[in-house]
């Protein structure tokens, strides 16, 4: 195997260099067992499986994601039938995809793939699936996973799926080289080649690296001269957004709010803001592989989920907060319904705007603070 060495994709020959195996998948089926209770030895039972063929799943000696679509199916049956939760499912399920998106980064030399057949060019993801990669990136615990019954440690399974050290520079190393070779003039107008930019510059955010730093501004540099001003929906739109918004979450607002200003005033492009939002949180629930759907007319998605989502995000330290209030005032406006009739979720906006203005006021551009103002007294009259 050839190893990435440097961070300008200089290789050196490794052969003894064993493949990187990751299993975050076992240790979801870890979580998914423990929530309903089960040893080991009583799992395997219900599947009529050995027990170390689960110890071999859980500790990824065995991956799930090479096990037959029949036996993942029985996996799943059994968990289902033992009362496991929705989000447990859909977290084993997203775990599974992204066990193969990490055994793609972490074992492939980025600079001998071709950047439109990478995973990140092929599926635009959603949130369930990030949230995965985030505990494993950034030890950030899925918020459901509180709720749920978790034993103590015991035995080889790790308490989290986090990623070491060594795997995690890998990995961010890997995105930073495929996003470079997506600009190269053949390929930087590409949907596929855009689309893996726009999702390698929202994963490197969990990066803090003074070298995400900048390379996140020298990459809004180039996309600048290469594709102007962002202010029409193009693909290219999409992916200077992600770009800004992750820019945002290390710290840096301003190229956030110069989006904001100008690259999100036109109906299109506040219209293709909320459809990806609506996609993000599983509003709009078909899969989608290219960011066109973000310009098409998606009347059916409601709203609620999105602006639980939404309120949930206003806090001060949140580095992007300028987007949560943008995009929460637009919904409003496009679909004032969705608090119409929920007295509770009106209660909640009403709760967290009044908090950030008189509490976190320092964290918010004068235009943010502007529209949480008048979503707030919009509210406080129309629930009179």
């Amino acid at each position: 195997m050839r190893r990435v060495t440097t961070r300008t994709g200089s290789t050196s020959s490794d052969d003894s260099t064993a493949q990187i195996q990751v299993s975050v998948s076992g240790h979801f089926l870890k979580v998914a067992r423990e929530s309903v209770g089960l040893s080991q030895e009583r799992f395997a039972e219900r599947l009529s499986v050995d027990a170390n063929t689960i110890q071999s799943w859980e500790t990824g000696r065995r991956p799930i994601k090479s096990i037959q679509l029949s036996t993942l199916g029985r996996l799943k049956h059994a968990l289902r039938q033992l009362g496991a939760n929705q989000q447990v499912l859909t977290a084993l399920h997203d775990a599974t995809e992204t066990d193969y998106l990490l055994d793609y980064i972490l074992n492939t030399n980025p600079e001998q793939m071709a950047p439109v057949s990478h995973p990140l060019a092929t599926l635009v993801m959603k949130r369930s699936i990030m949230d995965v990669l985030a505990w494993s990136l950034a030890d950030h615990v899925p918020a459901w996973l509180s709720t749920l019954h978790r034993a103590p440690r015991r035995g080889p399974v790790a308490d989290t799926p986090l990623l070491s050290a060594a795997n995690k520079r890998r990995f961010f190393e890997h995105l930073r080289i495929a996003a470079d070779r997506s600009l190269a003039s053949s390929l930087r107008t590409n949907p596929a080649a855009i689309l893996l930019r726009w999702q390698a510059y929202y994963l490197s955010a969990w990066s803090a690296s003074g070298e995400t730093h900048s390379w996140l501004r020298e990459m809004n540099r180039m996309e600048h001269a290469w594709f102007g001003e962002p202010v029409h929906w193009t693909p290219a739109w999409a992916a200077a957004r992600s770009l800004v918004v992750a820019q945002a979450r290390l710290g840096d607002p301003e190229p956030l709010r110069r989006f904001l200003d100008k690259a999100i005033s036109s109906d299109e492009c506040q219209e293709a803001n909320l459809n990806y939002w609506a996609y993000w949180v599983g509003e709009i629930a078909a899969t989608h592989h290219t960011g066109e759907f973000m310009a098409a007319k998606h009347g059916d998605w409601g709203g609620s989920l999105l602006l639980h989502r939404l309120v949930n995000n206003l806090r001060p330290n949140d580095g992007a907060l300028d987007l949560y209030v943008h995009s929460m005032s637009a919904l409003l406006q496009q679909r004032p319904y969705v608090v119409r009739h929920d007295p509770a979720l009106a209660k909640a906006v009403t709760g967290r705007a009044t908090g950030l203005l008189l509490n976190g006021p320092s964290a918010l551009s004068r235009k943010s603070a502007w529209q949480l103002e008048h979503i707030r007294s919009g509210l406080s009259v129309s629930t009179q």
